[in-house]
């Protein structure tokens, strides 16, 4: 018989679905999120998208520095809309956005 991988979930309360072992929602980029929509905190320890949606935020020196390695200004696709258009933005207003929404922004490497 093949081991099977454990429920990511209690099955008492399938909604909720567990975090990584010893991380709390506060570890999640997601958190400010969830803490208007669901009313979680940083010390909870289950989350109610199903599948979880968890990703572990970087420490804030690791965020510190991917910031300060950011060039001055950046060129940037426009949402897929068949004109094929960039945008052109500072990297303060680069800043900015990966301060205030940190889940929508993507280093590509």
């Amino acid at each position: 018989m093949s081991s099977r991988m454990p429920l990511n979930y209690d099955p008492a309360d399938p909604d909720m679905m567990r975090l990584p072992t010893g991380l709390t929602c506060g570890d999640c980029v997601h958190i400010r999120r969830c803490k208007t929509i669901f009313g979680h905190t940083e010390a909870d320890k289950t989350c109610d998208w199903s599948p979880s949606r968890f990703r572990r935020a970087l420490p804030e020196e690791q965020q510190a520095e991917a910031i300060r390695e950011l060039p001055e200004s950046a060129t940037f696709a426009m949402p897929p809309d068949g004109d094929g258009q960039t945008v052109e933005i500072s990297m303060d207003a680069y800043r900015k956005v990966c301060a205030v929404f940190p889940d929508l922004v993507r280093r590509e490497g």
